[in-house]
């Protein structure tokens, strides 16, 4: 069963280079809803279902290609951010200065990191409550064709868990996984 998922737009965050993970719920930016417009005039218009992160820049995102789309919006909780406990909110070099250059960028991206030594999510967290999520879909919605908006660590791990080479996640990329 092939699944389509979509980043959340941009934020002030996103733009900034901050850490967002679950804690910091920030709705979308003017680029980012007009992104959000853009995509969503581009996607396919056979989608049946939309599932969408309860955070507010995924269900923004949700909610605008819903309405191109003609479909209401599912939440399921198993798509919020990774938890990224007390490095929430920090940019980048502030992370990277906070644990002594344990945590950069480059590491995180990667997506194998594993947030629990900072009161965060373990990887293990989050491959359990999204093949939760996935087992259902597959079992409720084996006929449909899905969307769902989520969040670029969230696409992360996804594709490590499918075994592929983790790929940039741009705000508003499609990513198309065989669940």
């Amino acid at each position: 069963m092939k699944v389509y998922f979509v980043r959340h737009g941009l934020t002030d965050s996103n733009k900034e280079g901050r850490t967002m993970g679950q804690r910091t719920d920030q709705s979308l930016n003017d680029e980012g809803r007009r992104q959000a417009e853009d995509t969503a005039k581009n996607l396919d218009k056979d989608f049946q279902i939309l599932f969408s992160s309860p955070l507010r820049r995924a269900f923004e995102t949700a909610e605008i290609i819903a309405k191109e789309l003609g479909l209401s919006i599912v939440v399921a909780h198993e798509l919020s951010e990774r938890d990224s406990g007390n490095l929430s909110g920090l940019l980048w070099e502030e992370i990277k200065e906070n644990t002594v250059g344990a945590v950069d960028w480059n590491v995180v991206k990667k997506g194998e990191f594993d947030f629990s030594p900072h009161n965060g999510e373990s990887m293990e967290n989050v491959r359990d409550r999204l093949s939760r999520f996935l087992d259902r879909v597959k079992r409720e919605h084996l006929d449909q064709k899905v969307l769902i908006v989520t969040h670029g660590g969230i696409l992360r791990v996804l594709h490590i868990m499918h075994k592929q080479e983790v790929p940039d996640v741009p705000n508003l990329s499609l990513h198309e996984l065989e669940i």
